[in-house]
Order: C-alpha cells, then sequence, then structure tokens
C-alpha cells in the first residue's frame, strides 16, 4: 500500500491495483508487458517518489508506472532506454518486483526475488540517464533473492538477502556511478525485514528475532551494536514503528505489537515484556481476518492498514487510546 499525494490510497492485489478513496475502490489492471507479451496482476510493491509519481512491481512483470494525465498504467518496456541499457531492462522488465523505494537523488531502488537490486535514474520526462545492479561486494554477484530494503536519510541503503546476510549501499550524488554494497557486520544470514525509523533507527527481522539498532550505531558500519528484543517472532514479513512509537510486526503467525518507551537512544525506545498477539477470533468482525500479515501502512491521518495475502484490509485507527478493536475494512478486491 501506498499514498499519493491527493490523499488516495493505493492497494496492490492479486488481480490488479485498487485505489481507495475513502469511500469506493476504483480498480486499474496493469498493461501487457511488450518484452515478452505478458502481463501480471499479482502486485507485490507500490511507491510514490519524490515527484509525486506512482510505481508499482508485480510478479513476473517487472516496473510499472502511473500516468495520472491518461489515467493508466504503463509498464517499463514503454520507456526510452538507451543501448546500454536495454539488456538490464529487459531482464528488469521480467523479473519479479518485490520492494520499490527512493533517494535523496530522486533514483529508484527496485528489489526482486531472484535478480537482485536494480537502480533506476529516470528523468522528468521518463527518459533513463542510467540503469544498473547492485553488486555484493566489489566483484560479487547480482544476482540473489532480495527480502527488504530500506533507503535512509542520510541516504546509506540498505538490504536484507535470504542467505547472503545484510548489505549496505550508498546512493552517490555524482551521475552515472555503478552502486556496490558492502556487508554489514551482523550475525545473521538471511534478513526478512528492515524498517527505518522517524529516528532513523533501523529494525531488523530475521528469521525469528526483531533487532534493534541506534541510528548512532548504523551510521557508523564498522560495528553494529544491535539489541534483539527478547521475545521470539516466527516469519516475519514486515516492521512499522508508529507515529506513536508502537511497534507493530506482521508475521505469518499473527501480528504483534510492544507499546513505546522513554527514548534513550542505548536500548530498544519499547516497553519490551509488555508484547502482544492479535489473531483471528471466528465471529468477530472486529478481529484480524488472517493471521499472516505481510504489509503495514500508516497513513498521513495515523490510520494503520494491515493487509493479508487472503483475507484483504484491516484498519486500526491509531488515535483512538485505548484500542481494543481491529476494525476489518471490507474490500473484497483487495483479497
Amino acid at each position: 500500500m501506498t499514498q499519493d499525494s491527493a490523499g488516495f490510497l493505493w492497494i496492490g492485489t492479486n488481480r490488479g491495483i485498487n485505489r481507495y478513496d475513502g469511500y469506493d475502490l476504483r480498480s486499474y489492471p496493469l498493461p501487457v508487458n511488450p518484452l515478452n507479451g505478458m502481463s501480471s496482476n499479482r502486485i507485490h510493491a507500490l511507491h510514490v517518489d519524490h515527484t509525486g509519481r506512482l510505481w508499482a512491481g508485480a510478479e513476473n512483470a517487472g516496473l510499472s508506472w502511473y500516468d495520472a494525465d491518461h489515467d493508466q498504467f504503463h509498464s517499463l518496456g514503454q520507456l526510452a532506454v538507451p543501448p546500454a541499457y536495454q539488456a538490464l531492462a529487459h531482464q528488469l522488465a521480467q523479473a519479479s518486483v518485490g520492494s520499490i523505494a527512493s533517494d535523496a537523488q530522486g533514483r529508484l531502488w527496485v528489489g526482486t526475488e531472484q535478480q537482485g537490486i536494480f537502480v533506476i535514474d529516470p528523468d522528468a520526462q521518463l527518459r533513463l540517464r542510467s540503469l544498473y545492479q547492485v553488486a555484493l561486494g566489489k566483484d560479487g554477484p547480482t544476482e540473489y533473492v532480495m527480502l527488504s530494503l530500506a533507503v535512509a536519510p542520510d541516504d546509506q541503503v540498505w538490504f536484507g538477502t535470504l542467505g547472503s546476510g545484510l548489505w549496505v549501499s550508498k546512493a552517490c550524488t555524482a551521475r552515472p556511478t555503478r552502486p556496490v554494497a558492502v556487508r554489514a557486520p551482523f550475525q545473521f544470514a538471511t534478513v526478512r525485514g528492515l524498517h527505518l525509523d522517524q529516528r532513523g533507527d533501523l529494525w531488523i527481522g530475521t528469521n525469528r528475532q526483531i533487532i534493534w539498532v541506534s541510528r548512532h550505531d548504523r551510521q557508523r558500519l564498522s560495528h553494529l551494536n544491535d539489541h534483539p528484543l527478547p521475545q521470539p517472532c516466527r516469519d516475519i514479513h514486515v516492521i512499522h514503528l508508529d507515529t506513536f512509537g508502537q511497534l507493530w510486526v506482521g508475521t505469518d503467525y499473527g501480528l504483534y505489537s510492544w507499546p513505546a518507551a522513554p527514548v534513550t537512544g542505548t536500548a530498544p525506545p519499547l516497553q519490551v515484556a509488555q508484547r502482544r498477539l492479535f489473531l483471528p477470533v471466528s465471529g468477530d468482525p472486529f478481529s484480524l481476518q488472517s493471521e499472516r500479515l505481510h504489509q503495514i501502512f500508516e497513513n498521513r491521518n495515523q490510520v494503520l492498514w494491515l493487509a493479508a495475502p487472503a483475507g484483504g484490509l484491516n484498519k486500526l485507527d491509531l488515535r483512538q487510546k485505548p484500542f481494543g478493536h481491529l476494525q476489518h475494512q471490507q474490500a473484497h478486491a483487495a483479497q
């Protein structure tokens, strides 16, 4: 999910993209990919860049963008691509895109399931200035399984992999420059979730743990003084620290939350012993509709949206304290 400058919520589903205006849903299918004659409407990522343009990542269909003037989506294959980048553009256009983020220079960092990360630099007219894959190390591979991605305001780009560890790259100001990642000093080989909060702290989800790294330690890079939360969490998909300092973690086995605690800079700013678990309750329309939570999004009104692959959307108004129920948003097209 994401929210554009007009306030519309955009929701990726297994049948295309839905736009929600607060009252109704409007559906948008993705176009046929001109490079392979195929289309895919299984949407895995949505992102609004610094210009306000909406981008979508799909399974086996690469990257598409929303043309607001014509109210439709176009595929990456319709971009003007210089000859030097056409082979990579063809590869990306058929990849399964799982995450999209922007750096301060306006470049898109696009994480895929098998081909690693691509960095795209389009100009205002959507002409491609450069396109690169991010290598793991100076002479390392460019194809790997990318699971999580987060871009910091200081242009550190963090990404987690399946079996290859945690990596960080720098969004260089010089154009064009091929990014190279360095491996972070982190003991776990698989990093399933990453979240950079408003303070610049980094939250890391592994196979079974949530780990906090302060902004100061994150920026040092030479040593990550990480602080794991005491309780295990299995099969983590998404991490989010909300506006009020509460931590939310979506997994295959329910939704976990921790209340906020005073910020010290030396320990996780949570009441770590007060973990709560939300699970579906049969017959209760105000409980989660699925224990599998794959995305958490907070809109500008401090409403938390919880997306499940087979349970549609739930929403939680964070301004209502104390909250006791998770409201299910009846949007069957988002299932």
